[in-house]
Formats: C-alpha cells, structure tokens, sequence
C-alpha cells in the first residue's frame, strides 16, 4: 500500500505526459552541475584535457594517461549502477560499501603504483613566507615652555 502511495506521489502528468520527480530532479541538479562546470571552463579556471592526459616525468610531454582513463570509466560506471540500484530499491551494503572504498581508494592505489614503480611525483611547492615590514621608528621631540609673566598663586593662608 505504501508503495502504491509512494508511486502515484512521484509522478505528476503535465500537458498530456508523465513525469518522474526524482528523475526530474537528478537531471536537473545534473543540469546545474554541468552549466558550473562550462562556466568554470570558459573562464579559463578548468582545462578537460586535465581529465585524462598527465606530464611524463622524463619528457615533459603532456600524453594520455591511462591511469585517469581507467578511473574516469570506473567512477563512471560504478555511479551508475550505484544510482541505478538505489533507484531500483535493491542496493545493499554490501555494493555501497564497495563503491565507497573504490572512490576513496582510486587515487591512492594510483600514486602507490606510481611509487612502486618508480615515477617520483614532484614536490608541492614551498610556502612563500611574506615578513611584515618593520614598524616606523617614533620620532621624539622636545619643546622648552618659557613663562615670562608667572605670578604666585595666593591660596588664602
């Protein structure tokens, strides 16, 4: 019975078609999702290349990497069927374990391949340490106060 309710709830008909609100919503968080990212593109602060290329550390050529490929097909595909069972109503632990310890694991199993084979990554760049400039010294001065017509003060004693 809760799921008859549940059903009926999360379609909704408009102008003659039937509609999911779920799926709705999921494309259209997609939707925003992708606009952010071309907007991020255009103004230069995302490069898509950088997705599945990588530098050779012996020539300094920018070439396909395997390792990103693999990983952007594996994220890709175990979204999908993460999405598509939790859809389904059939998605267990079990699965959504798996692919949590896939997501966390993928790069560091990459930079552990990486060392094991010898590709040292380059070091992070040091700090810049910026020094406030030094206080200005305190300029001191001294005035002399003359009194010319100083007249005792009678306090009525």
């Amino acid at each position: 019975m809760t799921d008859t309710i549940l059903e009926q709830a999360s379609n909704i008909t408009l102008f003659g078609h039937t509609f999911n609100i779920w799926a709705m919503m999921i494309l259209f968080i997609f939707g925003v999702i992708v606009y952010g990212l071309d907007k991020a593109r255009r103004t230069k602060c995302i490069d898509w290349v950088d997705l599945v290329t990588s530098v050779d550390q012996a020539t300094g050529e920018v070439q396909a990497s395997a390792t990103k490929i693999m990983q952007l097909i594996g994220g890709i595909t175990g979204t999908f069927i993460v999405v598509k069972l939790t859809l389904q109503n059939t998605i267990n632990w079990d699965i959504f374990g798996i692919y949590l310890t896939y997501v966390a694991g993928v790069e560091g199993f990459s930079r552990f391949m990486l060392a094991k084979y010898g590709v040292m990554t380059p070091p992070p760049p040091a700090p810049v340490v910026v020094t406030p400039p030094a206080p200005p010294v305190p300029v001191v001065t001294t005035t002399t106060v003359t009194t010319e017509s100083a007249r005792p003060v009678d306090n009525g004693s």
